[in-house]
């Protein structure tokens, strides 16, 4: 986010799960402000101090005020950066991983099934509740949990868990 008056980009984060927050605001110390966590209603928030390099960040994933995922922005991500997007915004239901892609719409979620697929990881882009969201196959499913499963913390391995056939 840019602040109003600033000229650099600030991180934030949010979650109901504080202790997932505080393990990823832990990764992130070196970024922290000085008062890094605030409570809102029902969850918590961590923000960095405003740095440069978010600045490339923004427009990475920013275009006319819009969220938006391209090939090159997945590129970089590996399991790490998979691990983390399905502990913020993904979950299992029934035997399929559902990533929440609807704040980038769907051109986004169209680039997430395509790099998944090229990781070997079958997927759709899927509409729950008038919300674009990424659903992979139970097959998929298995091999995107494989892939990610060593990243998770130990408290986060529930998100972990196929229901038995």
């Amino acid at each position: 986010m840019m602040p109003p008056k600033g000229k650099n980009c600030y991180l934030f984060m949010r979650s109901c799960n504080k202790t997932w927050l505080a393990y990823k605001a832990k990764e992130l110390k070196d970024f922290a402000s000085q008062s890094p966590f605030t409570k809102e209603t029902n969850t918590s928030r961590w923000h960095s101090s405003c740095w440069p390099m978010f600045n490339c960040y923004r427009k990475m994933f920013y275009k006319d005020g819009n969220k938006i995922i391209t090939a090159s922005s997945l590129e970089p991500l590996r399991d790490i950066g998979l691990a983390i997007w399905y502990g913020d915004n993904g979950r299992l239901d029934k035997d399929r991983v559902i990533l929440n892609t609807h704040n980038f719409g769907k051109k986004s979620s169209e680039v997430v099934v395509s790099y998944l697929r090229t990781c070997g990881i079958e997927s759709e882009v899927w509409i729950q509740k008038g919300k674009y969201r990424v659903r992979l196959t139970p097959e998929g499913s298995i091999r995107f949990l494989k892939t990610i499963a060593h990243r998770l913390p130990p408290f986060m391995h529930h998100k972990l868990l196929l229901p038995n056939p």
